[in-house]
């Protein structure tokens, strides 16, 4: 018989998911009148982008009990950081991760994947439009789809250069009709100009970047470290899934430290990323210190609030 911990049963219950809709909604608006165009788009996008994530755990199981944990742990991230609120490129390359994920994780041993890999693709590529470090995860999905998603051919890997080309062909094309290349120009100033590392200089975040880089990072760090050594828990299809989202949250982490400018901007896709590994452990480990660690987290997330919020 599984023995039920806090976080366990918190995950299990029915109200989770309104719960944590209606919390991030009264967040979204108070205490800053912030009823204008900007916050009410970051606000639609984050609820869209929470539909996509539990559409994805729903589709693949990524969790083994029914629940909405994976959406409830991106709202309530997403709540309390209150420089993610206005709509902004961060945010809309979160959004287009996710559905890149969606159809990325379609593509499992299909027979016919070619479709799906050109719109996981697509997306991914959209994605590093808006945040013009994601592009660096545009070459790990040749690895996912040769190694964990076991379906790579000469058409998969046709669908994925067109799928990475098409999103910046439309954009070079768009420049030439109205010749202005200023985007191109400073999408590809912004990828070639490197600034300090954090091990250069640690001034570079402010306290509040410190605080929520500091809780997102430590706590997802803990559930991919705990999902690696636990693994043979979950079938071979969703550990395949769980890997490549572990990779890709070492891989922004290390963007994040070796480049430390596109942490505001990257802060956005690295909860996308994470939100599944925390709530997946928060989810199904009935340990005493994952109920520890759940209360700490609600402690810093209130604490977080209140320094992003007011």
């Amino acid at each position: 018989m599984r023995r039920h911990s806090l976080p366990n049963r918190v995950a299990e219950g029915q109200l989770l998911f309104p719960t944590c809709a209606a919390l991030a909604t009264l967040l979204w608006w108070f205490p800053v009148d912030s009823l204008d165009w900007h916050h009410i788009g970051g606000w639609v996008l984050c609820m869209l982008t929470s539909y996509v994530l539990t559409e994805t755990n729903n589709a693949n199981q990524l969790i083994r009990i029914r629940t909405r944990m994976v959406a409830a742990v991106w709202l309530i991230l997403m709540a309390t950081i209150g420089s993610l609120h206005p709509i902004q490129h961060g945010t809309l390359a979160a959004f287009s991760l996710a559905v890149s994920h969606y159809m990325l994780f379609r593509t499992y041993q299909r027979r016919e994947p070619t479709a799906d890999t050109f719109h996981a693709l697509l997306f991914a590529s959209i994605a590093s439009l808006f945040v013009p470090a994601l592009v660096v995860l545009l070459p790990c999905y040749l690895w996912y789809l040769l190694v964990f998603m076991r379906v790579m051919s000469l058409r998969v890997l046709s669908a994925w250069l067109i799928g990475v080309v098409l999103p910046y062909l439309f954009v070079g094309a768009y420049c030439v009709a109205v010749e202005d290349f200023a985007f191109l120009v400073d999408h590809w100033h912004s990828l070639t100009t490197l600034g300090p590392t954090l091990l250069s200089d640690a001034s570079c975040f402010t306290l509040e970047q410190k605080v929520v880089l500091g809780s997102v990072s430590v706590v997802a760090l803990w559930s991919a470290i705990h999902y690696l050594r636990n693994y043979y828990n979950d079938k071979i299809r969703v550990r395949m899934l769980l890997y490549i989202l572990v990779f890709q949250f070492v891989v922004i982490e290390f963007t994040i430290c070796l480049q430390p400018q596109w942490m505001a901007s990257l802060l956005a896709p690295l909860i996308v990323v994470a939100s599944p590994l925390v709530a997946h452990y928060f989810a199904l480990t009935p340990s005493r210190f994952a109920s520890i660690l759940y209360l700490l987290s609600l402690v810093v997330l209130v604490a977080q609030a209140v320094l992003t919020l007011f």
